[in-house]
Protein backbone atom coordinates (compact mmCIF):
# COMPACT_ATOMS: atom_id res chain seq x y z
CA UNK A 1 0.00 0.00 0.00
CA UNK A 2 2.22 2.57 -1.37
CA UNK A 3 1.24 6.38 -1.54
CA UNK A 4 -0.33 7.06 -4.90
CA UNK A 5 -0.58 10.29 -6.04
CA UNK A 6 -2.87 11.29 -8.98
CA UNK A 7 -2.70 14.52 -10.82
CA UNK A 8 -5.79 16.11 -11.25
CA UNK A 9 -5.99 18.51 -13.98
CA UNK A 10 -6.99 21.75 -12.53
CA UNK A 11 -8.39 24.07 -14.86
CA UNK A 12 -7.31 27.98 -13.47
CA UNK A 13 -10.27 29.87 -15.63
CA UNK A 14 -10.60 33.81 -15.18
CA UNK A 15 -14.56 34.21 -14.64
CA UNK A 16 -14.37 37.71 -15.84
CA UNK A 17 -15.06 37.62 -19.48
CA UNK A 18 -13.98 39.92 -21.78
CA UNK A 19 -16.66 42.37 -22.17
CA UNK A 20 -16.50 43.12 -18.28
CA UNK A 21 -12.69 43.79 -18.71
CA UNK A 22 -13.34 46.39 -21.27
CA UNK A 23 -15.80 47.43 -19.17
CA UNK A 24 -13.64 47.74 -16.04
CA UNK A 25 -10.94 49.63 -17.67
CA UNK A 26 -12.81 51.81 -19.78
CA UNK A 27 -14.79 53.29 -16.74
CA UNK A 28 -11.62 53.91 -15.44
CA UNK A 29 -10.50 56.01 -18.30
CA UNK A 30 -13.64 57.95 -17.95
CA UNK A 31 -13.75 58.42 -14.29
CA UNK A 32 -9.90 59.45 -14.52
CA UNK A 33 -10.50 61.59 -17.60
CA UNK A 34 -13.41 63.54 -15.56
CA UNK A 35 -10.65 64.41 -12.55
CA UNK A 36 -7.85 65.30 -14.73
CA UNK A 37 -10.13 67.42 -16.66
CA UNK A 38 -10.84 69.01 -13.63
CA UNK A 39 -7.23 69.31 -12.59
CA UNK A 40 -6.25 70.62 -15.66
CA UNK A 41 -9.31 72.93 -16.04
CA UNK A 42 -7.44 74.60 -12.57
CA UNK A 43 -3.86 74.54 -13.42
CA UNK A 44 -3.22 71.90 -10.75
CA UNK A 45 -0.21 68.90 -11.80
CA UNK A 46 -1.14 65.57 -12.47
CA UNK A 47 -3.91 66.32 -15.02
CA UNK A 48 -5.59 64.29 -17.57
CA UNK A 49 -2.51 62.33 -19.21
CA UNK A 50 -1.45 61.10 -15.53
CA UNK A 51 -5.10 60.45 -14.07
CA UNK A 52 -5.74 57.97 -16.73
CA UNK A 53 -2.58 56.30 -16.78
CA UNK A 54 -2.80 56.17 -12.93
CA UNK A 55 -6.07 54.86 -12.66
CA UNK A 56 -5.46 52.10 -15.49
CA UNK A 57 -2.36 50.60 -13.91
CA UNK A 58 -4.95 50.02 -10.41
CA UNK A 59 -7.93 48.70 -13.08
CA UNK A 60 -5.20 46.24 -14.40
CA UNK A 61 -3.33 45.49 -10.74
CA UNK A 62 -7.00 44.83 -9.05
CA UNK A 63 -7.95 42.43 -12.14
CA UNK A 64 -4.95 40.48 -11.75
CA UNK A 65 -5.58 40.53 -7.85
CA UNK A 66 -9.16 39.08 -8.31
CA UNK A 67 -7.60 35.99 -11.11
CA UNK A 68 -4.87 35.30 -8.71
CA UNK A 69 -7.55 35.12 -5.41
CA UNK A 70 -9.98 32.99 -7.98
CA UNK A 71 -7.27 30.84 -8.50
CA UNK A 72 -6.12 30.30 -5.37
CA UNK A 73 -9.24 29.19 -4.30
CA UNK A 74 -9.83 26.56 -6.49
CA UNK A 75 -6.28 24.88 -5.43
CA UNK A 76 -7.45 25.30 -1.71
CA UNK A 77 -10.54 23.37 -3.03
CA UNK A 78 -8.83 21.05 -4.92
CA UNK A 79 -6.26 20.41 -2.76
CA UNK A 80 -7.08 20.82 0.55
CA UNK A 81 -4.32 19.04 2.60
CA UNK A 82 -1.97 21.52 1.49
CA UNK A 83 -3.59 24.27 3.94
CA UNK A 84 -4.30 22.04 6.65
CA UNK A 85 -0.79 20.19 6.43
CA UNK A 86 -2.05 16.52 6.56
Amino acid sequence: MGMEHSSPKIMMSFNLSFLEIILCLSMATIFAAIIGLDRKEHNHPAGLRTHILVCLGACILALIQESNLQSSSILCEEFPHFIDGT
